[in-house]
C-alpha cells in the first residue's frame, strides 16, 4: 500500500497541507508529548477515564500540531496553542482524529513495516498519537 506523502488538515475555515514529518521533526513531536504530559503519558493512557482520554487527544494535538503547523498559533489568533481555552480546542482535537491521526498512523505502520520490526505495540501506543 502506498501512503499519500501529505494530508489535508481542516481547522475552521482554512486547511492546511502537512507533509510526512522529518527525523527532527518525529523527535521533537514526542519530546513534546513527554513535556506537556509532565512524564505522566502512558500512566493517563494506562487510567483510561474520560478526563484522560481528552487529555491525551490534546497532548497529541498540541505535539503534533505545534511541530507540524507552526503558523497554526497566529491563524488562530493565540499567543500559544497552551493558553487556548480547553473549549476552542475541541476544534483542533476534531482536526486531528477525523483528518491527521488515521493518516499518522498509516505512517508509522508504514515506517515499522520498512525496518522489519512487528508494530502491534507501536500501534497500541501510538493509538492516540
Amino acid at each position: 500500500m502506498s501512503l499519500e506523502a501529505s494530508v489535508n488538515v481542516k481547522i475552521g475555515e482554512k486547511t492546511y497541507q502537512i507533509k510526512f514529518p522529518t527525523v527532527g521533526q518525529v523527535m521533537d513531536i514526542e519530546s513534546k508529548k513527554v513535556l506537556l504530559s509532565g512524564d505522566t503519558y502512558r500512566e493517563q493512557v494506562r487510567t483510561g477515564t474520560k478526563a484522560s482520554t481528552f487529555n491525551l487527544d490534546l497532548i497529541d494535538t498540541v505535539s503534533h500540531f505545534m511541530v507540524l503547523i507552526p503558523e497554526l498559533r497566529l491563524d488562530l489568533d493565540e499567543k500559544s496553542l497552551l493558553s487556548m481555552s480547553a473549549l476552542k480546542s475541541t476544534a483542533l482535537i476534531k482536526a486531528y482524529l477525523r483528518d491527521f491521526r488515521p493518516w499518522y498512523n498509516e505512517f508509522l505502520k508504514q515506517l515499522y513495516s520498512d525496518i522489519g520490526e512487528d508494530s502491534e505495540t507501536s500501534e497500541t501506543e501510538t493509538e492516540n498519537s
